[in-house]
């Protein structure tokens, strides 16, 4: 079963907790949660439908941006609220919110890689392979036209205008040994995490029963009806 994009949804915050009706429906599933804070706040944490989410990965860059990464398996089904709390200071933020179907509910995950600075070329490498599907978010500060990198397919990208503004994007693309994801955006400081999402093994075929012949004809196993 290969992985497939179920939902996504992006809002912009402009105070904490934040609450969020995100809808998911399919088997194996897999909720990931990408969010970007201004200044120095940090997530304390990231329900759904009341269960908490575990963080992948996240950082915070020059006092100024901060982006996360959050991640549930097998969420519920249908309508629930995603709930996102920071602490620190916190003036505003946005946040980024998918969900896959088609996910190894007992390894979901690869290796994440994180990276930070500041520029106008995002970009971070991680390890994957094929059949798997890579999902990243950047968070980056000011309002600028984000563009992601030509294999990556752009899923979200939540622009929150207020004071110097901030954003919140993410994307997807096919798994391969090396996965660099990338983004071009107006220089200023960011944070782009990754991660390689893992699909359910392929169902077991058993061998064929003896007592049946290539043609479909029960026959005993001695050779009579």
């Amino acid at each position: 079963m290969a992985i497939a994009v179920n939902t996504v949804n992006s809002v912009n915050v402009s105070s904490s907790p934040v609450t969020v009706s995100h809808s998911t429906a399919g088997s194996d599933r897999l909720l990931i949660v990408g969010t970007t804070g201004h200044t120095t706040a940090t997530i304390s944490g990231i329900t759904y439908a009341g269960t908490s989410l575990t963080q992948v990965d996240g950082t915070v860059v020059n006092s100024r941006i901060g982006g996360e990464m959050w991640q549930l398996v097998n969420p519920d089904i249908d309508a629930n609220d995603v709930v996102v709390t920071w602490t620190g200071e916190f003036f505003r933020g946005a946040v980024g919110i998918i969900s896959f179907t088609g996910v190894d509910q007992t390894t979901p995950l690869g290796t994440s890689g994180i990276a930070s600075g500041l520029s106008a070329s995002p970009t971070v490498d991680v390890s994957s392979a094929t059949g798997e599907l890579v999902v990243d978010v950047l968070a980056n500060e000011g309002a600028s036209t984000v563009t992601a990198g030509a294999s990556q397919t752009e899923r979200w990208n939540q622009v929150n205008t207020t004071e110097d503004g901030l954003q919140n994007s993410g994307s997807t693309e096919p798994g391969a040994s090396t996965v660099t994801m990338s983004w071009s955006i107006t220089s200023d400081d960011w944070v782009i995490i990754a991660v390689p999402i893992k699909p359910v093994a392929a169902g077991f075929i058993p061998y064929p029963n003896p007592r049946y012949t290539m043609m479909g004809g029960m026959q005993s196993m001695n050779g009579g009806n």
